[in-house]
């Protein structure tokens, strides 16, 4: 017989690593069965931890790479789990390339957690619930060299984040998924992070919300999805931000720069960018918020913008922004509004302490709108600008009128004014304004006061009110009169010096019932002083 052809040599190099893994898998069967390997993590995470851990169970698999499956995992509070869980989980799952730490590094190739809930507690003294985590090294022990780690995948789905907030007395609470890379390099000072962040059902209110029903929802139904990609080095305390972007479906807004010593007085090199922004989609996205200035707002058009940001968070500061943002062909119309702007196009110019709109343009209810202004010296901001048009004040009502008030009318304006913002009284204004028609609706009169008409023409030193009428029930009145400083009439009294007035007021009816607030307090009175002329046929005083 001849002799069996022999295995050729590299089949050795095959079987041998195998057979060798074989017999280290059935001695890891053998000599940690799950219910050893269950207790032998509950003892090394509560001896890493120092703080009491409990699980449903572990599962440990040596096929590369080595998988760490962890069930139902709770992590207690400061006190014991009496006092509550700091963190739970539903499952935790590991895959770790163990080779590589011959090269000093962790190299985690996934690491996943599914429904994690965490309680983060900052004290008003700056501790965390979360402080005193990880054993203390003995006196006198030398600590081991610090590897560098390398974390492929980090996975968090379905999470849920409270925060209480003792300073603040706040609660806040949202939702968390997360797909991310993370590294920490040179002895973990220097760390890298990059994916995809979604926020989700956040809440706020008071520490004494017992449940998320007792929360602020007005946020809750925005999704809040993060691009981010970065490094942080901690020895110069420096954060390199590559990318920062807040998608709000096809919408993009990209944030790059710098940002050294972080903290309160952070100081910072930013840059912002957006190309194509859709109008309709932002605005739908907002007007989520249930705020009162964007409810029932609707509207299209396209925005774009390339804005530098340099200075410090600390207070008081205020940044250098430079750059320019644009509108082209913007419109937008608040439910219950009989017209739309539309056509609304600009570009705002933004140099160091200066903003320039040189040519806004618009149109309300079809009438040409036009506007330009400049504004600089931002610590005392001084004010140049200008306004056109035939405005349908119903249509503009909730941007300018008082919440609950309703105008209708026109208002014909070509006016320019001039000055320090602080001190409207101090503005040089020019042109006119003419009101046709006008009418005003609020809960806080007694009765709708319409056709309100008459023509204020404006110098430099003083305004000239002509022919000032208006109804209101059965009253009616008219007025004529000059103001020194007009636009100061509008300014809160104390705040600024009064305008200096001098009128003539004639009503053949008036009913005080039928003017004055209907709201506890006193009425509102213009910041005027001065006098003139009164003449009423007949007045109704009622309980004045």
């Amino acid at each position: 017989m001849s002799a069996s052809p022999r295995p050729p040599v590299w089949l050795w190099f095959i079987a041998a690593p195998l057979a060798l893994f074989g017999l280290a898998w059935g001695a890891l069967v053998v000599l940690l069965p799950p219910a050893r390997a269950t207790q032998l993590v509950r003892e090394q995470l509560a001896k890493s931890l120092t703080r009491e851990v409990r699980f449903e169970d572990v599962k440990l698999s040596l096929w590369p790479p080595v998988r760490l499956s962890v069930r139902k995992i709770e992590l207690a509070e400061p006190g014991g789990f009496e006092q509550g869980a700091a963190l739970s989980c539903a499952s935790l799952d590991l895959d770790l390339d163990v080779m590589a730490v011959f090269a000093k590094r962790v190299k985690v190739r996934r690491l996943a957690l599914e429904g994690p809930a965490v309680h983060l507690l900052l004290r008003a003294d700056g501790s965390t619930n979360f402080d005193g985590i990880g054993a203390a090294p003995k006196p006198g022990a030398q600590a081991a060299p610090p590897l560098d780690l390398d974390v492929r995948e980090f996975r968090v789905r379905g999470g849920q984040l409270l925060l209480d907030d003792m300073a603040a007395s706040r609660r806040t609470t949202f939702g968390l998924a997360t797909r991310m890379s993370l590294t920490a390099e040179q002895g973990g000072t220097r760390i890298g992070t990059a994916g995809e962040t979604e926020l989700t059902q956040l809440a706020f209110g008071p520490l004494s919300a017992a449940r998320v029903s007792d929360l602020n929802q007005s946020l809750a139904k925005l999704k809040w999805k993060l691009q981010h990609k970065g490094k942080y080095d901690a020895k110069s305390n420096r954060l390199a931000l590559e990318s920062l972007a807040l998608v709000l479906g096809n919408t993009q807004f990209a944030l790059s720069g710098l940002v050294d010593s972080l903290g309160p007085r952070a100081r910072y090199d930013m840059k912002a960018r957006g190309t194509n922004l859709d109008m309709e989609q932002i605005l739908s996205w907002v007007s989520v918020a249930d705020a009162n200035a964007v409810k029932g707002l609707s509207g299209h058009g396209t925005v774009a913008f390339d804005l530098a940001a340099r200075g410090s968070a600390a207070p008081g500061t205020i940044p250098v922004l430079t750059g320019v943002l644009t509108m082209k062909n913007g419109a937008f119309r608040y439910a219950g509004a009989p017209a739309e702007v539309s056509g609304l196009t600009f570009s705002a110019n933004f140099r160091p302490d200066t903003l320039f709109v040189p040519d806004l343009r618009a149109s309300v209810a079809g009438q040409p709108l036009a506007a330009r202004l400049l504004v600089w010296n931002f610590v005392a901001p001084m004010v140049d600008g200008a306004l056109r048009g035939n405005l349908d004040l119903a249509a503009i009502a909730p941007m300018v009128a008082p919440a609950g008030t309703k105008l209708g009318g026109r208002a014909v304006v070509n006016m320019s004014a001039r000055g320090p913002a602080a001190d409207p009284g101090a503005m040089s204004v020019g042109g006119s304004a003419q009101l046709q028609n006008v009418s005003v609706e609020s809960t806080g009169l007694p009765s709708k006061l319409e056709n309100v008409n008459g023509r204020i023409d404006f110098l430099p030193e003083r305004a000239t009110i002509q022919r000032l009428s208006a109804r209101a029930g059965k009253s009616s009145l008219q007025i004529d009169a000059n103001v020194s400083r007009p636009l100061a009439l509008m300014a809160t009294p104390g705040k600024v010096a009064p305008a200096d007035v001098e009128f003539s007021f004639r009503s053949s009816y008036l009913d005080l019932a039928e003017l004055l607030p209907t709201t506890p307090g006193a009425p509102f009175l213009p910041n005027a002083s001065g006098g003139g002329h009164v003449s009423i046929d007949r007045l109704k005083q009622g309980k004045l």
